[in-house]
């Protein structure tokens, strides 16, 4: 018997495709969180199914969360390795379908737009050391009922530049490999 058979129409195979897309894989901040301004942010679920798919929700989840190593105690825990400190500090979620009930859905393309307003006091996007970090992620999901749900994420990178005046920060050419203020 086939998986089709046995759970009725709609197994993972029938999702083609599945993704999010945004606009802009990163936003910029110039200067500091009191200057900035807010930024803007869209993009889109897709989908596309090649055969009719039972699903309980589709959702969106954007998160913004971080995690710090903390070496207050310099003794490890009993795996081995120190104490780690997490936390989810944005959370924006959008449910495109949650009837409560299984939908059928038919074959076909399907994209459900989203927009979000990120506030410029967020922090900047930070890929330190394997035990702290600052990270920011799409996760659309497709729940099913009695099944594993279908999953897909994508990072957004958020980057905090100095602002307008700013001229004066560095070096801007150089001279025979040395750098020269102008």
């Amino acid at each position: 018997m086939t998986l089709n058979l046995l759970l009725g129409t709609g197994s993972a195979a029938s999702v083609k495709y599945f993704d999010i897309r945004l606009d802009r894989d990163h936003i910029v901040f110039r200067g500091r969180a009191e200057e900035a301004s807010n930024a803007y942010l869209s993009g889109t679920v897709v989908l596309c199914l090649s055969e009719p798919l039972p699903i309980k929700s589709l959702r969106l989840h954007f998160t913004g969360t971080s995690q710090v190593c903390c070496y207050l105690n310099p003794t490890y825990n009993e795996f081995g390795s120190s104490p780690k400190r997490n936390r989810l500090f944005y959370k924006k979620t959008w449910d495109f379908k949650d009837t409560g009930n299984t939908e059928l859905i038919q074959p076909g393309n399907y994209e459900f737009p989203f927009h979000l307003i990120l506030p410029s006091t967020l922090p900047e996007s930070v890929d330190g050391p394997a035990e702290s970090w600052v990270k920011y992620q799409f996760k659309a999901e497709i729940g099913r009922r009695l099944l594993r749900d279908i999953v897909v994420s994508k990072p957004l990178r958020i980057i905090r530049s100095p602002g307008a005046c700013t001229s004066d920060l560095g070096p801007t050419r150089t001279d025979g490999g040395r750098f020269m203020a102008e």
